[in-house]
Formats: C-alpha cells, structure tokens, sequence
C-alpha cells in the first residue's frame, strides 16, 4: 500500500470540470451524476506506477494518458469514474492507520475494468467542423464575420 497522504495534490489546483459530452454521457451509462467531479492533471499518478487514482470525487490523471477525444480516453475515465461510484456507495473500507492511502481492490478492480469497457464502446468522436452543405438554389444573402 503506498501511502498518498505525504503527496503534493497541488491544492491551489481546482481541476477541471469532465468535458459536457463526456460528463452527459458516463451519467447516462451510470445512472448518477458526475457534475461535482473535477479532473487534475498531474504527475502524482505516474510517480505512484499508475495512470490515474481517486481521492473522493477528484480523478488524479497523468497528463499523457488524459485523453477526453479517444476511445481509450473515455475507458480511463470510465475506470475511474467507476471508483467515484464505489466510493460514494459506500463500497471501499478505509484501510487501517493514518493517513489516506492506495486501496488496490480485485473485486473493485474487476468492476471499474467492466465499466471501462462500457465507456469504451460508449465513444462516440465528436464532430469538429460543421457538414458543410449546398446552399438551396436561388438568390443569396452572405454574413461574413472575420475573426
């Protein structure tokens, strides 16, 4: 078990809200809400050998492995949004002594792995430029706007 609790968390760190699509879509997949979740991105998670962990409602990523835009993206943020949910639910025990630390569960692990794969298949790429399209026949007014 390795203890956390003497890690910097970068406290000043608010963290960001998960992106709409992501949050809309792994609430859907849930069945709760994710609005109070923040996503830091650190080097916490890599110095401890993992990709991201869970401190409550905060989801400790490594910035190289942040991804919201991929499929792999959303099957990280499945696996840890699956934790928030062990946790609120009331599903893991405080391990025993001071201090916060890494709680490493195979039940719990094999849960947040199935909601990963769940959120994997849940991807959907979002469209970054709008279709564009013929304009219908005829006479044509133009709006420019120059950025």
């Amino acid at each position: 078990m390795i203890d956390i609790h003497r890690l910097s968390f970068g406290d000043a760190d608010q963290g960001l809200p998960l992106p709409h699509n992501v949050l809309h879509r792994m609430e859907l997949l849930f069945g709760t809400s994710f609005a109070d979740v923040r996503v830091h991105l650190s080097a916490v998670p890599a110095s401890m050998g993992s990709k991201a962990f869970v401190h409550g409602s905060d989801i400790y990523i490594d910035p190289g492995h942040y991804d919201p835009a991929s499929a792999e993206g959303w099957g990280l943020l499945g696996h840890e949004l699956a934790h928030v949910r062990q946790l609120r639910r009331g599903w893991t025990l405080a391990p025993e002594g001071v201090g916060v630390r890494l709680l490493v569960d195979p039940v719990l692990e094999a849960e947040a792995e199935r909601m990963a794969a769940l959120a994997r298949r849940a991807f959907k790429p979002e469209a970054t430029l709008p279709l564009m399209r013929r304009p219908p026949p005829g006479p044509h007014r133009w709006d420019v706007v120059l950025a």
